[in-house]
């Protein structure tokens, strides 16, 4: 692909002892990492599907999840080789945001020079969405890693690479696909660079969009007929989320790096005369592509959030925009003059993302310490549950066991002494008032005394109006003659006891 380098002033050299920083920072969020803490709900989710069979993990991810089995098919190969422990189940996940960092350097130093490469996978790894998906056991993390993959193959088939690269470049994108069906749009990112850095060989652009692109249609039939089973569901599977402008903003810009690039620009000002390097034609091209990729992975899930009655609008959906976040503002600090102001930047940046994640406190869902308090006494009677899962929200899941049993994923990885009675994630509906009112009131066991586990998350108790769900069941019960004692609430799931009054 014709292009021009990097202009003399833009190339810049990379030093040991930032590699060793880079290293350091790796090392320090490894070591506060919860990697081998409990399960969190989604997790637990990935533990029940790929907890029997293959086949019942391949018929339980097509039926039960947005996303094709892939995931899972080799989550459970893994469990197979790796063990059932919270750090295994992980591991795929970490080792593809470290496979991830390592195209990241790729597409980075290739689009513009080391130092922006070297930097923008410091800033990627102290994004949270970098973090949470790679410390978690879901597909998240190898979605964006063949998106990066995807992107990688394209720049090189375009730059003049063998044209294997096509085949990888088609492997990659298809995977990601078939990790995360919400992350097909990155083709329109592959299309924006195809556009704006091979539009000077016709052959190579017409080769991608008659040969390349249908191909990659091809490669997607077999998922066409799940894609369908999802958009005929989709909106019992859609969360109920209010989203704002300033929750776009806060989506498409990661204030934590934006942060500490700027106290490091002004920092280096206080020592040096910050001098701005002019920008190529062929940065101003990958640039308008890399604000493309920042911006529409949240944005378009944004607008549909708001022109339809559910939302699509979470942070896992559009989390393969953080590499283009990553890049832009390593480039930016790669275009300041002179070299001695980059490197104080550079040991800035990375001494303020240290200080940072020393002090990361992740806000935990404790399910396995939450079952541990309740299989300590089997006096506190039977158990309730609220898992926060929006399935819950449709009774007639209740009657199915299967169903039943998903709904109950949480607690397949930490078995309760007894099968929990499963709330309704909606009490305003009249089937699931009487739901509730017929499992407290059962004329051959009526509930005297309960035990209650519950996510603390919001509910909606009228249009507008939300509540912590723990306290919104405290008062229902509380109407219904109970009252009620905290037994755990130090993190995401509560524990809560409840004993009819006068008993």
């Amino acid at each position: 692909m014709p292009s021009a380098a990097p202009s003399p002033k833009s190339t810049s050299a990379v030093s040991g002892w930032q590699f060793v920083l880079l290293f350091a920072l790796t090392l320090i969020i490894l070591l506060q990492a919860p990697l081998q803490a409990s399960l969190w709900l989604d997790e637990a989710v990935s533990f029940w599907i790929t907890n029997d069979s293959l086949r019942d993990a391949l018929h339980r991810s097509f039926n039960y999840q947005g996303m094709s089995p892939l995931y899972f098919i080799l989550l459970w190969y893994a469990r197979q080789v790796f063990g059932q422990s919270e750090f295994m189940l992980r591991l795929p996940s970490l080792l593809a945001c470290a496979a991830s960092c390592g195209f990241l350097y790729a597409i980075t130093r290739d689009l513009f020079n080391r130092y922006a490469a070297l930097l923008a996978v410091l800033f990627f790894i102290c994004l949270d969405s970098t973090q949470k998906f790679a410390f978690s056991a879901r597909p998240y993390a190898a979605a964006i890693l063949c998106a990066l993959w995807s992107v990688y193959a394209l720049l090189h088939w375009l730059r003049g690479s063998p044209r294997s690269s096509q085949l990888e470049y088609l492997f990659a994108t298809a995977l990601t696909i078939y990790f995360q069906y919400l992350y097909a749009p990155i083709v329109l990112i592959h299309i924006a660079f195809v556009l704006a850095l091979g539009r000077a060989d016709k052959t190579k652009c017409k080769r991608f969009f008659f040969f390349i692109l249908p191909c990659l249609a091809i490669a997607l039939i077999p998922g066409l007929y799940q894609m369908r089973m999802l958009a005929q569901k989709s909106s019992s599977m859609q969360f109920m989320v209010d989203s704002s402008l300033a929750d776009l903003g806060s989506a498409i810009l990661p204030m934590n790096i934006i942060a500490y690039l700027g106290i490091a620009i002004l920092f280096s000002a206080v020592y040096d005369r910050p001098r701005w390097v002019a920008l190529g034609e062929s940065e101003r091209r990958s640039l308008a592509v890399l604000l493309l990729w920042l911006v529409f992975p949240a944005l378009w899930l944004f607008v549909y959030s708001h022109v339809t009655s559910g939302s699509l609008f979470v942070d896992r959906f559009y989390a393969w925009s953080a590499p283009a976040a990553a890049i832009l503002l390593a480039w930016l600090a790669s275009h300041i003059e002179p070299q001695r102001c980059r490197r104080n930047i550079f040991l800035v940046v990375a001494f303020m993302a240290g200080v940072r994640e020393l002090q990361h406190q992740w806000n935990l869902e404790d399910w396995r310490g939450a079952v541990a308090k309740v299989n300590a006494d089997p006096s506190e009677g039977p158990i309730l549950t609220y898992s926060g899962l929006i399935e819950s929200e449709q009774l007639e899941w209740f009657k199915d066991p299967e169903k039943s049993a998903f709904l109950r994923a949480p607690f397949s990885p930490y078995p309760l002494r007894q099968e929990s009675i499963v709330l309704p994630g909606s009490f305003e509906d009249p089937a699931a008032t009487r739901y509730i009112q017929e499992t407290l009131n059962s004329p051959q066991a009526p509930l005297d005394r309960f035990v209650l586990i519950c996510l603390h998350i919001k509910h909606e108790v009228q249009p507008g109006v939300w509540k912590p769900v723990e306290e919104y069941l405290r008062e229902y019960f509380e109407k219904q003659g109970f009252k009620a004692s905290t037994l755990q609430d130090k993190n995401l799931v509560r524990v809560i006891q409840f004993q009819r009054s006068g008993l």
